[in-house]
């Protein structure tokens, strides 16, 4: 199985999903978050690219069989997530392909800085 993983931090759960026998490519705006994935992950791809960015020629012809996040996406509003979910992602899964996310979504950014507090 081929996965997307948005936000693969230092590759926790990349490195769960390659033991299981899954490829991943993992997306990350931080090449320092990125150094400790490298170090876990010799078998992954992992790119310096922004979630919100809106040039992913660099996955123009990549398909997924699951695009996952987890705890990624929350510094987003959710709207954005969605439209930037619908708008990007659906090019690069699979015919079967689902996308997985796991992550804190709050219904403002007014609720997200009194959830900090």
């Amino acid at each position: 199985m081929r996965i997307l993983d948005l936000g693969p931090g230092t590759g926790i759960l990349a490195l769960r999903l390659t033991q299981h026998q899954c490829q991943g490519v993992g997306v990350n705006p931080s090449t320092e978050m990125l150094k400790p994935a490298c170090q876990k992950l010799a078998k992954a791809t992992l790119l310096p690219l922004k979630f919100a960015d809106n040039d992913w020629t660099i996955l123009a012809d990549e398909h997924f069989h699951r695009v996952v996040a987890a705890y990624a996406l929350h510094e987003f509003p959710l709207a954005h997530v969605v439209a930037s979910v619908q708008r990007r992602l659906g090019d690069h899964l699979t015919s079967l392909g689902r996308i997985v996310l796991g992550d804190v979504a709050v219904p403002s950014v007014i609720f997200r800085e009194q959830a900090k507090q």
